[in-house]
């Protein structure tokens, strides 16, 4: 059950983290735009801080994949995920600011498909048969406890 550990803690951890820092995000959008006194600007963002706060977990998560990836030196891969994110991120920004009456809400979709398709995809690489049971990716949260996350 010691197999994996840390690896496992890293992403579960990352997962409570962007729950929460979207939970104190979004509803701090409005204030936090306020700062800079202008309505009209304030108005404009406002969903796209929203709806950017709601993607938050998705950031955390990928960075925490990221990390367990290097860490196991499957640097080409996160080479790869993120020009494919890249890719995803600008194909779908494009057409969807361009032939949509979005705005900037279209930025903060096409930002999170493209963040979504870096955590399927680098999940996808780690939860394959071979690495999965050689890094011991496949016990879950078996074998952590409350003490390994002080």
């Amino acid at each position: 059950l010691r197999a994996g550990r840390s690896p496992r803690l890293c992403i579960a951890v990352s997962i409570v983290v962007g729950l929460l820092g979207a939970a104190v995000l979004a509803p701090l959008a409005g204030p936090l735009l306020s700062v800079f006194n202008q309505e009209a600007v304030e108005q404009q963002a406002l969903s796209f801080f929203r709806l950017s706060a709601l993607f938050f977990p998705l950031a955390v998560v990928t960075l925490a994949l990221n990390g367990v990836l290097l860490g196991f030196l499957y640097v080409h891969v996160v080479v790869a995920v993120t020009c494919v994110v890249g890719c995803v991120t600008l194909a779908s920004a494009l057409p969807l600011y361009l032939r949509t009456d979005l705005g900037l809400v279209a930025f903060a979709v096409a930002i999170g498909l493209g963040a979504a398709c870096g955590v399927a995809l680098s999940l996808a690489y780690l939860l394959r048969g071979a690495p999965r049971r050689k890094f011991g990716l496949d016990l879950g949260l078996r074998g952590i406890g409350l003490a390994d996350v002080r």
